[in-house]
């Protein structure tokens, strides 16, 4: 009897040293992450991002009340305007003194000189002993006023150094109380993307307390689960769209009851939401001897057909 007749539709398969794909999916995370953390213990003033804004760098994201270390900052202002009129006040004493001095030193000289003559003129009793005396009263006060001038002068330079060491001090403190004054502002140090902000205005928060997180916009890891099989594969890429990317990390999975691992590429080239699933092609190492056979004949209607040679000639 004659056997029915079937109509199979056949591919062709070619043969050469094909890669096989698989496709997966995987999650996207960021390649450089910043907690924020709070320097200051002070209540929200102002909360102008939200969890999942993009941010440019240098943006202003949180304030927080700031009212005491302005206040702080402006005493310490303070005291530099006190400190630098004292100085400036003392520097002009100090040059007043230093003129005064050398006029000091020229009411010496003459008197000395009168002093001498005058001694002259005492030996040929030629003048009184009280004319004499008086001559040396005058010499003697030329002496003290040079003397204390001088002191005076040396006093100043101490004093000036103390002032100096002062102003350094207190500029010390006023850059850190600009900094604190600083600390109440919240800006981006990069592009990025907000995480983990779970703040409200009013809102009071203490020194140390993690704020939010900042992931890098420029950074893009895509982490998937795959077998060891496939994990092992180190010189296997990662497909998605026209763009393909080598693998960056393998990292075992440390929870219970998993199994296989998680593979990292590097895929900063492509422009996707933080933390969202993404499909892409697993792309192994290259099969010498093996066959690739069109998708459309495999899974057409559902089926798979397997062709094999057959010894009958039928």
């Amino acid at each position: 009897s004659k056997k029915s007749a079937k109509y199979v539709t056949t591919s062709v398969a070619q043969k050469g040293n094909w890669q096989p794909m698989h496709s997966v999916i995987g999650k996207i995370d960021s390649n450089s992450v910043m907690n924020e953390y709070s320097e200051v213990t002070a209540k929200v003033s102002s909360l102008l991002v939200n969890s999942g804004d993009f941010v440019s760098e240098g943006q202003l994201l949180i304030e927080f009340d700031d009212v005491d270390a302005q206040r702080d900052l402006l005493r310490l202002n303070s005291q530099l305007d006190d400190l630098n009129a004292q100085i400036n006040m003392q520097k002009g004493q100090h040059e007043l003194d230093r003129a005064f001095l050398k006029f000091d030193k020229e009411q010496l000289e003459k008197s000395q000189e009168n002093y001498a003559s005058e001694k002259k003129l005492l030996a040929k009793q030629l003048i009184s002993n009280s004319r004499f005396e008086q001559v040396e009263a005058e010499l003697n006060q030329a002496e003290r006023s040079v003397l204390q001038r001088q002191l005076s002068i040396d006093n100043q330079k101490s004093q000036q150094q103390q002032l100096q060491s002062s102003l350094t001090q207190l500029q010390i403190n006023i850059d850190v109380q600009n900094e604190q004054v600083l600390a109440h502002k919240i800006v981006a140090k990069f592009n990025g993307q907000i995480g983990n902000l779970n703040l409200k205005k009013g809102q009071s928060v203490s020194l140390g307390q993690n704020i939010l997180t900042l992931f890098n916009d420029q950074s893009r890891l895509f982490e998937v689960k795959v077998a060891q099989e496939l994990a092992v594969q180190t010189s296997s890429t990662l497909v998605m769209g026209e763009n393909s990317y080598s693998i960056l990390s393998v990292n075992p999975l440390l929870e219970d009851g998993q199994a296989g691992q998680v593979v990292v590429f590097d895929v900063s080239g492509e422009i996707l939401p933080l933390a969202s699933y993404q499909y892409a092609y697993w792309v192994s190492p290259a099969i010498e001897e093996s066959f690739l056979i069109d998708p459309k004949a495999l899974f057409e209607y559902e089926r798979v057909y397997y062709l094999k040679e057959s010894e009958e000639s039928e």
